[in-house]
């Protein structure tokens, strides 16, 4: 790989790692990507949501999405009802007419029944224009009712009997400017109001105009009926009320005319919508709601999974043994696979008191153990470095505890300082730890804890606790020098210590690797396994780790079982002592 340095084996000599085949490694990659769950799912639904928004905003724009949506919710007007309305009004309207045609036929019958008086030809011919001039008014005045309209009452204006009156020019002077404007403004996509105020002002002045006629009309039934007498009628022969029929038939005429208008106004409203979308390219209709949902879902897991596959091809992680063994040229020693502790761990008091993070009855833990004890050098010590803290002192606790219930002089020094990693998965108080000791602040004595591992067996352990500053590289000698110095008491010394630290904070030379799959970065991985072997440690394994990262508990409340008496005292009322010899 670019830019890593070359791993080499643990006998010295320089080895570059074998290229594995192109579909191998393709595969590890795509594995590696489907397990990485969490981030898959987000970018999915980060990417559906986005998908799913394009397929309703895309195709016209954000601003047509809302057109549409917000025509089918306010501008596109219901017509159904208005259709109601005016097969009602003009059922109405059908029933004033039969009883206006009624009223008249009974009328003109009980006028026929009147004797008359011999009338002279003057009188005669006077009689017969009156009554032209009546039908005449009638027919015109019936349009206006059946169908009022600024061109109807127009007709009406326009008609020879109306020309005497000087109030008709200017009524159709009117009329004609109210047209007019309402030509120039048009019906629009939605009902304009000012369109609306000039239908009603030229209504109003259509009426007016009927009103004239209607007057004239009356003058000349007056005058008819002066110049053709009849006899006075009797209580018995009352005429037919016209005057009141007529009122009714205009005004149920007028309501029929107010939802035709309403009606042609809804129509056109959304006939004009339809045009607009279609010429703004809006014509088109979205496909169905399921439709769009796993269309979306398919496209967000095609993106989703593209992505996160990039990402690995762009930094891989590690996917298997072989790999890992490639990338650093040591072996896969054990892989640790975290397990429920049994049951029966739990039954008595003594194997409640063994923190649960401990699994010594594990087989992956066994396997592990038994490989170091066989690579185990001389001074005893072995130090765990892992990308992850916390996996790494779980792993480095559980290899201590083997090795003390084996039985064996067991020492878990926890070098993470101002982590306090160990401590935190062992359930013990961190207290001044191995910072305390460094800095001169404490003994051994008073700062190691025995931790139960199984029914009669314990182990020490020694926390980071915190320093007062950041350590140098005068206190990593000093760390190295004490831990040296300690482990001559005992038969095995597990120091686990941060990546960062490994090169200049590492007692002894065997060092195992701890690594997790599908999560730690094999160029990491290569790196660290090449500059710690330049530095002269010598590779003894490497641990995977299958599954979630394990994470930090809680400190136990139970009691533990034993504790150095010092452990809680206060850093700044403590006595200053030298290291421990």
């Amino acid at each position: 790989m670019t830019g890593v340095a070359e791993p080499r084996v643990p006998d010295g000599s320089s080895q570059r790692p074998r290229r594995p085949a192109l579909s191998l490694w393709l595969a590890a990659r795509t594995r590696n990507a489907l397990q990485r769950r969490r981030r898959f799912a987000l970018l999915a639904l980060l990417v559906f949501a986005s998908v799913l928004a394009s397929f309703v905003f895309a195709p016209a724009g954000a601003r047509g999405a809302w057109v549409r949506v917000r025509a089918s919710a306010l501008d596109w007007r219901d017509t159904v009802s208005l259709i109601q309305r005016r097969r009602a009004a003009e059922l109405r309207v059908a029933a004033a007419d039969s009883a206006l045609d009624a009223a008249r036929a009974q009328y003109r019958l009980t006028r026929a029944t009147l004797p008359t008086t011999a009338l002279t030809p003057a009188q005669a011919s006077r009689r017969d224009s009156l009554a032209a001039r009546v039908a005449t008014f009638d027919v015109l005045l019936a349009r206006t009712e059946q169908s009022p309209l600024p061109e109807t009452y127009r007709a009406v204006g326009e008609s020879p009997l109306m020309r005497r009156e000087p109030r008709v020019p200017q009524l159709l002077d009117s009329l004609a400017a109210i047209e007019r404007e309402r030509e120039a403004i048009g019906g629009g996509v939605s009902v304009d109001p000012v369109f609306v105020e000039l239908t009603t002002k030229a209504n109003a002045v259509g009426r007016q105009i009927a009103a004239v006629a209607e007057a004239l009309r009356a003058d000349a039934q007056r005058e008819l009926g002066a110049v053709e007498p009849r006899a006075p009628l009797s209580a018995q022969t009352p005429l037919a009320d016209t005057v009141a029929a007529a009122r009714l038939r205009a005004e149920r005429g007028r309501d029929l005319t107010l939802v035709e208008r309403l009606l042609a106004d809804a129509r056109r409203s959304n006939a004009a919508l339809v045009a607009a979308e279609r010429e703004g390219g809006r014509g088109t209709d979205l496909a169905p709601v399921p439709i769009l949902v796993v269309a979306a879902a398919i496209i967000a897991f095609a993106v989703a999974f593209a992505l996160t596959l990039l990402d690995e091809f762009r930094s891989p992680r590690i996917a298997d043994a072989a790999e890992v063994e490639r990338l650093t040229g040591a072996r896969v020693v054990a892989t640790i696979r975290p397990r429920d502790i049994p049951p029966e761990r739990r039954r008595r008091a003594i194997d409640r008191m063994v923190p649960p993070v401990l699994d010594p009855t594990s087989d992956d833990y066994r396997l592990l153990a038994m490989h170091v004890a066989v690579h185990l050098p001389d001074d005893g010590i072995v130090a765990v470095v892992g990308e992850q803290p916390v996996m790494a002192a779980v792993i480095a606790a559980n290899l201590a505890a083997i090795f003390a219930n084996e039985p064996r002089e067991t020492l878990f020094v926890d070098a993470m300082l101002s982590d306090e990693c160990a401590a935190q998965v062992l359930g013990i108080h961190s207290g001044p730890g191995l910072s305390a000791v460094i800095e001169n602040r404490r003994r051994w004595s008073e700062v190691l804890s025995q931790i139960a591992t199984g029914r009669y067996e314990v182990m020490d352990v020694l926390p980071s606790g915190r320093p007062r500053g950041h350590p140098g590289r005068a206190e990593a000698e000093v760390l190295i020098r004490e831990v040296e110095r300690s482990a001559r008491r005992y038969d095995v010394t597990v120091v686990v210590i941060p990546p960062n630290a490994a090169y200049r904070v590492r007692p002894g030379r065997a060092v195992l690797l701890c690594a997790q799959l599908q999560r730690t970065r094999g160029r990491r991985l290569a790196r660290l396994a090449a500059g710690m072997r330049d530095e002269g440690a010598e590779i003894t394994g490497v641990v995977l780790w299958e599954g979630d990262a394990p994470s930090r508990q809680t400190r136990r409340r139970d009691k533990r079982p034993a504790v150095a008496p010092n452990e809680l005292e206060d850093e700044d009322t403590a006595p200053f002592a030298a290291p421990y010899v």
